[in-house]
């Protein structure tokens, strides 16, 4: 993925997935000890903001590899790439927003059924972050209709749980 983005500004987004072995802790300290013990060097800092919710969809895997069947992993900023058929300013900059809401309304109309102060007043949910998860839908949607796009290309590995290490775009 992060080849991928290569030369775009955003391959800085794509970060590795922490290993088993650190989803046990339960502070961010305990978190970059346990990296740094698995890996050699800490994580990216956004890393421990989703260790939670990988921690679950992993526990979840683990006990039944058949949802592998129903959960993907999917990448903002390759679908993004992918949507609009280049590489977009930043998600943070005014610019960047913009030209995601452009891109959504031309792909996906009437996604915005419910008024973005509806959406996210008192959410504490970032604009960004909204955008991200909008984008995943249409990642779901070419998933189902067979014209999604994954890495690797070819017959992907699997990790010691023997569960495939894809992520769709």
């Amino acid at each position: 993925a992060r080849g991928y983005l290569k030369g775009t500004g955003a391959a800085s987004s794509v970060f590795f997935t922490p290993p088993r072995d650190t989803l046990v802790a339960k502070t961010p300290r305990e978190f970059q000890d346990l990296h740094r013990q698995a890996t050699g060097r800490g994580a990216g800092f956004p890393v421990w903001g989703i260790v939670p919710k990988i921690r679950d969809v992993n526990a979840a895997m683990e006990k039944d590899p058949r949802l592998q069947q129903r959960i993907y992993e999917f990448h903002p900023e390759l679908a993004w790439r992918r949507l609009c058929g280049t590489s977009l300013d930043s998600k943070l900059s005014a610019m960047g927003a913009l030209q995601r809401l452009q891109a959504l309304n031309q792909h996906c109309p009437g996604w915005l059924s419910v008024p973005p102060d509806l959406a996210l007043n008192g959410s504490g949910v970032a604009l960004d972050d909204l955008l991200d998860a909008v984008v995943g839908i249409s990642v779901a949607q070419s998933i189902v209709d067979s014209s999604g796009c994954r890495l690797p290309d070819g017959e992907p590995p699997r990790d010691e749980c023997g569960l495939q290490m894809v992520i769709w775009y």
